[in-house]
């Protein structure tokens, strides 16, 4: 693995891959195979608009009937939708987010990759999706933390909480 996956940037500090991670990295699916005291599972399940709403459903009945604590991670192609648009394949929607949070348990944590926006203004792209991320889930700003990669992932991030 390039030096550059080694290293994540979490809220200006730098931090070294565990090995499991770099191990596991390539194919997600293998993650269900670390020894990990929380179990693991993967919804690899791809989807189409015209299936959205049974993809979700599905997520939705993942989280309802697993193991807590647990770590719900969303993958979508580009992150969260701009706000005031039609959700797209590659996007995931506010109110799917707002969804799932609503399902988890005090403990749980939710996480979503975003991809680099071309929003221009005063604040940084990843400041605003932290603050759509939030909003959404209806917290104060702050609540989340952003993770980015130190070197070449600097045009994506992950946004997480933790629900408390």
């Amino acid at each position: 693995m390039p030096e550059e996956f080694l290293q994540l940037e979490i809220d200006g500090k730098e931090y070294t891959l565990p090995e499991e991670v770099k191990n596991h990295f390539l194919n997600i699916s293998n993650i269900r195979h670390m020894l990990s005291e929380t179990p693991i599972d993967v919804l690899a399940d791809e989807f189409k608009n015209n299936d959205r709403d049974l993809y979700h459903q599905n997520v939705i009945n993942n989280i309802t009937n697993g193991a807590h604590p647990c770590l719900v991670f969303l993958d979508p192609d580009t992150g969260l939708a701009p706000p005031s648009s039609k959700c797209k394949l590659e996007y995931v929607s506010e109110d799917e987010i707002k969804a799932i949070w609503s399902k988890l348990n005090r403990g749980d944590i939710l996480a979503c990759y975003q991809h680099r926006t071309n929003r221009d203004g005063n604040e940084t792209w990843a400041d605003a999706k932290k603050k759509q991320f939030e909003k959404a889930l209806d917290l104060p700003y702050g609540s989340s933390k952003l993770v980015q990669g130190t070197k070449i992932a600097g045009d994506a991030v992950i946004l997480y909480c933790q629900k408390t």
